[in-house]
């Protein structure tokens, strides 16, 4: 009992000698920062309460990447806004990437993680896009608004006018470094810039 008790205290898995469920908290951090957010959230964090807790280390938050694309891109958006306002408070860097489109088989008509032969690009339906966008941008407010991000990157292409109304630039009060990409979309900024110390935008090729 002792012995189990000591494991315990000592962040390891008791009663699993030499599986990864003996591993100490900082060690399961290391391998766990080596995952993208959704397979922390979809998979590591799945496996027990431990992983869980572990997977929302504040440590592991502080710098977020997330690609936003596929035909289910807009109920991945408002998954993504909920889990930023869940978990904002620890995001300081925040880089998004959205993709209104998507490859699919020709023959198949099935999704495809990546391009090839017989295969099609699909863009989203204008108002899908649209709302895809509003939902990051939800997420983003609820984000800036817990105090703590200081960085963000917003990523797009093929999208509607991009455009960033007050209510967000509001809720952006701590961002000091903001780099916006736009592809082939048209930027429309409405910010007081005296908080930020930098401002990018570029508008470089398609990402396909």
């Amino acid at each position: 009992m002792a012995s189990k008790r000591a494991a315990t205290e000592a962040g390891a898995c008791p009663g699993a000698p030499g599986t990864i469920h003996s591993l100490s908290n900082e060690q399961l951090l290391q391998i766990l920062n080596a995952l993208k957010l959704q397979e922390r959230c979809r998979g590591a964090a799945l496996v027990c309460r431990r992983w869980g807790r572990l997977s929302a280390s504040p440590q592991l938050l502080r710098s977020v990447a997330a690609t936003l694309s596929g035909s289910k891109a807009v109920a991945r958006a408002q998954s993504f806004k909920l889990w930023l306002a869940r978990h904002g408070r620890s995001v300081q860097e925040l880089e998004v990437v959205l993709r209104p489109w998507y490859y699919r088989q020709r023959a198949s008509g099935a999704e495809m993680p990546a391009g090839g032969e017989g295969v099609a690009i699909v863009f989203l339906p204008t108002e899908d896009a649209k709302q895809l966008l509003t939902e990051l941008l939800l997420g983003v407010i609820a984000c800036g608004k817990a105090g703590s991000l200081a960085e963000l990157r917003l990523m797009t292409d093929s999208m509607p006018n991009f455009h960033m109304p007050p209510s967000v630039v509001r809720g952006l009060r701590g961002v000091r470094r903001l780099q916006l990409s736009c592809g082939q979309s048209r930027l429309t900024l409405a910010c007081r810039l005296s908080p930020m110390t930098s401002l990018q935008a570029s508008s470089p090729a398609a990402y396909f």
